[in-house]
């Protein structure tokens, strides 16, 4: 079945974005579609989305609890082009009534990236229950993930109800945002999918311990392991990165996205307000839910003395492109703090051009400066609203920038 699905979705590869074709009505069935990703030959990503066109043509992603509402950019006939927000991804499809066949494409590689894609019309269910769950689940876990060599520790979150599981896991850089699948017995499928994640988990239950798999994308993979545990913590997100010993203060110049102009910060010219530096990439999933996050302080707090800058780096190969794809992100998730790209493609060393740290340990990052001038905080990574810590970090992070603004 897998192996046939991808011979017939790469037989359409090169049609669906390149039809020529004019516009012309046709009839494609609205309501739920299944949509499937073939991540490699026996690796099948699974996720729900939706047509509705009586307002019009609207294709949403159903990423667990999330809605994504994707751009409809190109229709003709008997093809159809869909454009995630935030991110360079898109979906090429020619479109049936009952079926698409076509292969999602990642527009900020290098080389080429497809991946075979195919949408069924009519099944509500990412994945079929096939028998019941065999257990309960613990909600909590100690994880560790491995590959190369290294492991990564990390924080399981689930919650089971009959046999659907929903939740996250959390790293030291962050968390895998909204994951949704199936207890099945003992075989545990988790999905995510919001066009930055494209994510693939499956673990068996034995003796309290889950071992099992990760694919991302086309080419990552791990192992992992976790046994349920509700006390073990990540490191503090305080007490992560650490600044370069030779750095005596902040200052730096960088392209803006509007054209002509740069993103300066000199710590002279901001004395007497709180600044926030966001090291980003329009590329980084939880950068979006943190990006949302900074929206809001700055609505509130702006009038205050509170800025916020944004510290871009990119991966499209040119500078034209990556403030492109910058301004892409920045408008979707309608932010209006200015943004400057450091670097524009992998080759580029983040260290160099943005020489703050040692080592960049996460995108993101956050860097506090009080009303002197003086880094007062370095936050290393972001718990998303797809983790039970989103609240209780986001109004910690409120807190102390109230403080920092009644200094």
């Amino acid at each position: 079945m897998k192996n046939s699905f991808i011979i017939l979705a790469l037989t359409l590869l090169f049609a669906a974005c390149n039809s020529q074709e004019a516009a012309t009505e046709k009839v494609v069935s609205t309501g739920t579609w299944l949509g499937e990703l073939a991540l490699n030959d026996s690796t099948m990503l699974s996720f729900l989305y939706k047509l509705n066109f009586d307002d019009g043509k609207k294709v949403t992603i159903l990423n667990g609890s999330e809605e994504i509402l994707l751009e409809t950019a190109f229709e003709n006939s008997d093809s159809i082009v869909l454009n995630f927000p935030v991110y360079q991804v898109r979906i090429c499809a020619k479109t049936g009534s009952g079926i698409w066949m076509g292969y999602l494409e990642k527009l900020d590689t290098e080389e080429e990236y497809l991946i075979p894609f195919v949408g069924s019309y009519g099944i509500e269910d990412r994945l079929p229950n096939t028998e019941p769950a065999c257990c309960p689940l613990p909600k909590r876990w100690k994880v560790a993930f491995n590959a190369d060599e290294k492991t990564t520790p990390a924080i399981g979150e689930f919650e089971l109800i009959d046999n659907r599981v929903t939740g996250s896991f959390l790293t030291q850089s962050g968390d895998y945002r909204f994951l949704d699948g199936k207890l099945n017995g003992n075989k545990l499928t988790l999905f995510g999918f919001d066009g930055g994640y494209i994510q693939v988990f499956k673990a068996t239950l034995k003796n309290d311990t889950l071992r099992g798999t990760y694919h991302s994308g086309l080419t990552g993979f791990k192992t992992w392991t976790a046994t349920p545990n509700d006390t073990f913590q990540l490191a503090n997100p305080d007490q992560i990165s650490e600044l370069n010993p030779a750095l005596d203060s902040i200052s730096f110049s960088y392209p803006s996205l509007v054209e002509g102009q740069n993103v300066v910060y000199n710590p002279h010219a901001y004395l007497g307000e709180v600044v926030i530096l966001q090291i980003t990439g329009s590329w980084c999933p939880n950068c979006k839910d943190q990006a949302k996050y900074l929206q809001q302080l700055k609505t509130s707090f702006s009038s205050e003395g509170l800025e916020i800058m944004g510290i871009a780096f990119e991966r499209m190969g040119t500078l034209e492109k990556s403030i492109a794809a910058a301004k892409k992100s920045k408008e979707d998730l309608e932010v209006d703090y200015p943004v400057g790209i450091a670097t524009y493609n992998r080759k580029q060393v983040a260290e160099e051009e943005f020489p703050v740290f040692t080592k960049i340990r996460s995108y993101p990052t956050l860097i506090f400066i009080d009303k002197k001038g003086e880094i007062r905080k370095i936050y290393t990574g972001f718990a998303g609203p797809g983790t039970s810590r989103y609240e209780e970090e986001t109004n910690a992070l409120t807190q102390f920038i109230k403080d920092l603004l009644n200094e």
